[in-house]
């Protein structure tokens, strides 16, 4: 059997979300799929994921849908795109009048086996995990790399083990300070992040708050320390959210502009929440495939090619910029201008 689970992150934050008085947001009201899980001849354990952006455009129905990163894009990310093609919405509204509205949503594909779970770990994860994580410990680099590369490839099938498998991966390349490929690591583990024991899933947390921070993404970074501060159910206290708070605040406004340097890898879309008034992109190496501003309530296709600054209109409703690319394409973005709701 086959499950599907659609988990919208945009409803996460809502209560951080201060809406115009017009606006009312987009609300699921259908699943047009088939209420049963459909039966599956594949016996293979392994399942997927897939983050996806999209619109509901005026009429409820999903357009202009984006992976933004997938597990394995062909597989589940067609998957993942079919499924959420049979959603039905009540368009989102501005003074009771339906405008179309950018959506991210992630995907998982899991399965199980005459009714039974097929979320433990195999014996064979279990052994090379170990293996790996001693040879990280003793630093064995070769060693440890030689037994992440068999449990990755052979054995990370359920995603309890994708997602055992990739912290383990930024613990390897943290230690080899290989930072696009921990960045990388940090980022599945912040997908996969149900999927792991409470300690790993705080520390997955704090690893991608600081990595956002590095890349100075502060108000994705600021995302993050809220869900931070909701999983971990009393452990970090409102005085030590507050004062993180204030220091990713305080780096926001540290210049009158902000630059992010982007490198494409894998195959993986960027996106990053705008907290400023005034964006521009510039590519300076590779191919851009798709550069768009996605808003809440509207849309606009960025320049590529002139690297001209585009300012974000004050009735647009928080805005992503969101660029796919080809591996090793290299563009930056600079954020400047007022501050605004993201």
């Amino acid at each position: 059997m086959k499950r599907y689970l659609f988990i919208a992150l945009g409803a996460f934050f809502l209560a951080q979300q201060t809406f115009a008085t017009s606006f009312t947001p987009a609300q699921r009201i259908q699943n047009q799929n088939s209420k049963q899980p459909k039966q599956t001849t594949d016996l293979s354990r392994l399942e997927g994921w897939t983050f996806i952006s999209y619109y509901v455009d005026k009429n409820g129905r999903v357009k202009d849908a984006e992976i933004i990163d997938s597990s394995n894009p062909d597989k589940f990310g067609g998957e993942a795109l079919f499924y959420l093609d049979g959603y039905r919405y009540s368009p989102a509204k501005i003074d009771d009048q339906p405008v179309e509205s950018a959506q991210v949503t992630f995907f998982t594909t899991d399965k199980s086996f005459k009714g039974n779970p097929n979320d433990g770990i195999s014996r064979g994860f279990k052994r090379h995990y170990n293996d790996a994580d001693n040879f990280i410990i003793k630093g064995n680099m070769e060693k440890a790399k030689e037994s992440l590369k068999t449990l990755v490839e052979d054995h990370a099938k359920n995603l309890t083990e994708q997602a055992l498998a990739t912290w383990l991966q930024s613990l390897y390349f943290f230690k080899l300070q290989d930072w696009p490929s921990y960045g990388s690591a940090v980022r599945t583990a912040h997908y996969l992040n149900n999927y792991l024991p409470i300690e790993m899933k705080l520390k997955t947390l704090q690893n991608r708050l600081q990595w956002h921070a590095f890349k100075r993404e502060f108000s994705d970074a600021l995302y993050v320390l809220n869900e931070l501060k909701i999983q971990s159910k009393g452990s970090l206290s409102d005085t030590q959210y507050q004062s993180l708070a204030e220091d990713i605040k305080a780096q926001m406004k540290t210049s009158e502009t902000n630059k992010i340097d982007v490198t494409v890898a894998n195959g993986r879309a960027w996106s990053h929440r705008l907290p400023r008034s005034t964006v521009n992109l510039t590519l300076h190496e590779g191919n851009i495939d798709f550069a768009e501003l996605r808003c809440e309530n509207g849309r606009h296709q960025l320049n590529t090619l002139t690297s001209e600054a585009f300012t974000i209109p004050d009735n647009f409703l928080k805005c992503s910029v969101f660029v796919k690319g080809a591996n090793g394409t290299r563009f930056s973005v600079i954020e400047s201008g007022e501050t605004r709701a993201f």
